[in-house]
C-alpha cells in the first residue's frame, strides 16, 4: 500500500473515529431525552389517573353522604328537634345513625349539628361539647348559613383537619332553623388509593396557614412551612425534600424508585391554598428498563463503532466508502423524515388553508376526529367542522388576527359528521408569501374533549342539565361588564314554579323532581340563540339570561315561555293560580349603566318577580326600571 493510500485511510480512520463517538455521545443524549420524557410522560398519565380517582371518590363521597343526610332530616322530629335546639333528643335521634355510618367506614368520625348563627348545637361525636361560635373559626359553616345552599370541602377547625359536607336545614314551613354537618378524616382518600393501587402511596401537605385554627397539631407531622397528613408520614416525610419547586424528584427506599410529584392544589372557596395532594409513583421497573436499554445501546453502539473501524480499515478505496456511508446517513435522514411525516399525519390534528379559508391540506388525525374522509375535506371551506352556533365574535377575532399575520390559540368547538361534537385547542398561525401579503394559514390542534366535558360537569346542574348556580354567578358578572362595554341590551329573568312545595306535598317529590325537568326542558327547547343560557338557582327556581334583546322582545319571549309551561297541563289541585302548574317571573331589561353589578341585576330581576307574586302568580312583569 503506497503512503498516499496509507495516510487516506488513516485520515479516513481518524476522521471515521471522531464521528463515531460524536454520533454515539449524541445519540446517548437524545436516548437520555427520550427517557426522561418518557418519565415525564408516566407521570403525567398517572397523576391524571389519580386527579381523576381523587374527584370520583369525591364525588361518590358527596353522593353518598347528602343522601345519608336527606335521610335523617326525613325524620319530622330530627327537624323538631333542632328547630327546639333540644339537644338530648337530638342526640337520642341520631345517635345510631352515627354509629352505622362510623361502623361502615372508620374514617367517618362527625357528625355536627349548627344553628343558624354559627352556633354549636350538637357533636353527636362529642355530645359533651356544644355552644361554640364557629362564625370566625369555620367559614364553610358561616357560608353554608349565610348562602344557605348545600357545602363541601377540605377545612380545619378547632379539633382536626376534615373533609366535611354540610347541608341546610329547613322546617316544615321553609324557613331555615340551621345546618347538618359529616365529617370525614382526610387520610380515607390516601388510605383508599393504597388498597387500589398498590404502586402509588397519597400525602396532603397542608399549609400552615390553612390550619391556623387547629388547636391540637402535635399529632400531625411538620413538614417545611406545614403540616404532613397521611397513611405514609415517616415516607413522606423522607421523599418531600426531592420535589421542592421541581415538577416532580425521584426518592429511593429499600431498593425501590418513586417520582413524587404534585397531583392537585385544593383551594378554599374564597381560592386560597389549604393543601396540596402528593402522589408518591412507584417506577422501579421503569427505571431497570431504562438501565436495561442503556446497557444493551451501548454495547450495541460500541460493537458497531468497532466493527465499522474493522471493516473500513480493511478497505482501499476511503472516497468510496466514504460515498457509501453518505448514502447510507441519506437514506437513514430520509426513512426519519417519512417516519415523522407519518407520525405527524396519523397523531396530529392539522391543516391548511388558502387565503379565502379553503382547506388545502389536512392529515389523517383530523379525518379520524372529524369523521370526513380527505377528499370531502381537500377543497372544502374550513367551516365544515365548525359549530353552528359559535360565538360570532370568536370567528371574527380569529380571522382578523390571521388574516393582519399574527396567530391565534384558543378552544374551538367543532361538530363531526355524524353530529356530535369534539372541542380542540387550536395554534392558527398565518402564512404569508416573500412581500408580506397573507396567503393562507396552518391549524394544529389538540383534543380537549374530554377535558370540556369535564368542565361542564362542574357547571351543570346534575339534577336538570341546565347551568348551575355557580356557573350563573360568573356569567352574570362577565354578560354584565360585556353589555357596559358595547352598550347593549341585557335582559335577566328570574323564574319560580308557583306553589312547587304544595306540589310536593300533593303529588310526592318523585313527581316534583319530574316537573322540575319538565319545565327545564321547555327552557332549553326555546333558548335557541347562542347568547341565551338557563340555570338552575334554588330548588323550584331558574334564572335565564338573554344578550341584546330589547324590553318588549323579552317581555313577548318570556310571555311564549309561561304559555308553554300552562301548555304542558301538568295537574296542579293545590296551585292557587290555575288548575295547572304555572310559573311566575320577573324581568330586567336593559342596557347595563356604568355603576350597575350583577347583585343591583339580580335584585332588580327578582323585586319583578315578587311582584308577579303580589299580583296572583301565573304571571310575568318587567321591572320598572327596565328601559322601555
Amino acid at each position: 500500500m503506497t503512503e498516499q493510500y496509507r495516510n487516506i485511510k488513516n485520515t479516513t480512520l481518524l476522521r471515521l473515529a471522531v464521528t463515531l463517538a460524536f454520533l454515539l455521545a449524541a445519540f446517548i443524549f437524545v436516548s437520555y431525552l427520550g427517557f426522561k420524557e418518557k418519565l415525564e410522560h408516566k407521570l403525567s398519565h398517572e397523576t391524571d389517573r389519580l386527579r381523576s380517582f381523587y374527584n370520583s371518590e369525591l364525588s361518590n363521597l358527596n353522593v353518598l353522604n347528602f343522601t345519608r343526610i336527606y335521610n335523617i332530616l326525613d325524620n319530622t322530629e330530627v327537624i323538631d328537634a333542632i328547630e327546639k335546639e333540644d339537644r338530648i333528643k337530638l342526640y337520642t335521634l341520631v345517635k345510631r345513625n352515627f354509629d352505622l355510618f362510623a361502623s361502615e367506614n372508620r374514617f367517618f368520625t362527625n357528625m355536627h349539628f349548627h344553628t343558624e348563627k354559627n352556633i354549636t348545637l350538637l357533636r353527636v361525636h362529642k355530645p359533651e361539647e356544644y355552644g361554640d361560635d364557629l362564625t370566625d373559626i369555620r367559614p364553610l359553616i358561616a357560608r353554608t348559613n349565610r348562602e344557605k345552599i348545600p357545602q363541601s370541602g377540605l377545612e380545619s377547625g378547632l379539633h382536626g383537619i376534615f373533609y366535611r359536607i354540610i347541608q341546610p336545614v329547613f322546617n316544615g314551613q321553609g324557613k331555615y332553623i340551621g345546618c347538618i354537618e359529616f365529617g370525614i378524616d382526610p387520610t380515607y382518600f390516601t388510605h383508599l388509593i393504597g388498597n387500589q393501587h398498590a404502586d402509588k402511596r397519597l400525602a396532603f401537605v397542608f399549609t400552615e396557614q390553612s390550619l391556623k385554627n387547629l388547636e391540637e397539631k402535635d399529632e400531625l407531622i411538620k413538614y417545611d412551612n406545614g403540616y404532613l397528613l397521611s397513611d405514609h408520614n415517616t415516607f413522606f416525610l423522607k421523599a418531600l425534600p426531592a420535589m421542592k419547586a421541581k415538577k416532580f424528584g425521584t426518592y429511593k427506599e429499600d431498593g425501590q424508585n418513586y417520582m413524587i410529584a404534585p397531583v392537585l392544589n385544593l383551594n378554599s372557596y374564597e381560592g386560597k391554598n389549604i393543601a396540596t395532594l402528593v402522589a408518591a409513583i412507584n417506577i422501579t421497573s421503569d427505571v431497570d428498563e431504562i438501565r436495561y436499554d442503556i446497557a444493551i445501546l451501548l454495547i450495541f453502539s460500541i460493537l458497531a463503532a468497532a466493527g465499522m473501524l474493522v471493516v473500513t480499515n480493511l478497505g482501499f478505496n476511503a472516497y468510496i466508502r466514504k460515498l457509501d456511508k453518505t448514502n447510507d446517513s441519506l437514506k437513514h435522514a430520509i426513512d426519519e423524515l417519512t417516519y415523522t411525516h407519518s407520525i405527524i399525519d396519523k397523531y396530529v390534528i392539522y391543516s391548511e388553508a388558502d387565503s379565502k379559508g379553503t382547506l388545502t391540506r389536512v392529515s389523517t388525525a383530523l379525518c379520524d376526529i372529524s369523521g370526513y374522509t380527505r377528499d370531502e375535506l381537500i377543497g372544502a371551506p374550513h367551516t365544515v367542522i365548525k359549530y353552528p352556533d359559535i360565538d360570532q365574535n370568536q370567528s371574527r377575532q380569529i380571522w382578523n388576527a390571521v388574516v393582519s399575520g399574527n396567530s391565534w390559540n384558543g378552544d374551538i368547538k367543532n361538530v363531526k359528521k355524524d353530529g356530535t361534537v369534539f372541542w380542540v385547542n387550536a395554534n392558527i398561525i398565518p402564512r404569508m408569501d416573500d412581500n408580506g401579503n397573507f396567503i393562507g394559514y396552518s391549524s394544529i390542534r389538540t383534543d380537549i374533549t374530554d377535558r370540556k366535558r369535564v368542565e361542564e360537569l362542574t357547571i351543570t346542574d346534575e339534577h336538570t342539565t341546565l347551568f348551575n348556580k355557580s356557573h350563573f354567578n360568573r356569567l352574570l358578572e362577565n354578560e354584565v361588564r360585556r353589555a357596559q362595554r358595547n352598550r347593549s341590551y341585557l335582559t335577566l329573568a328570574i323564574i319560580d314554579v308557583d306553589y312547587f312545595k304544595d306540589y310536593n306535598d300533593t303529588y310526592g317529590h318523585l313527581k316534583g323532581d319530574k316537573v322540575l325537568r319538565r319545565v327545564a326542558m321547555t327552557l332549553k327547547m326555546l333558548l335557541k340563540r347562542a347568547g341565551d343560557h338557563a340555570f338552575r338557582i334554588g330548588g323550584e327556581e331558574f334564572a335565564v339570561i338573554c344578550t341584546d334583546m330589547p324590553p318588549k322582545e323579552s317581555l313577548e319571549f318570556f310571555e311564549n315561555i309561561r304559555e308553554h309551561i300552562h301548555n304542558l297541563k301538568i295537574e296542579h289541585a293545590a296551585s292557587g293560580a290555575d288548575e295547572y302548574l304555572t310559573i311566575s317571573a320577573g324581568i330586567y331589561s336593559a342596557v347595563p349603566s356604568q355603576d350597575a353589578t350583577a347583585n343591583s341585576t339580580f335584585s332588580r330581576a327578582d323585586a319583578a318577580l315578587y311582584t308577579s307574586k303580589q299580583q296572583g302568580r301565573n304571571r310575568i312583569t318587567l321591572s320598572q326600571d327596565s328601559e322601555t
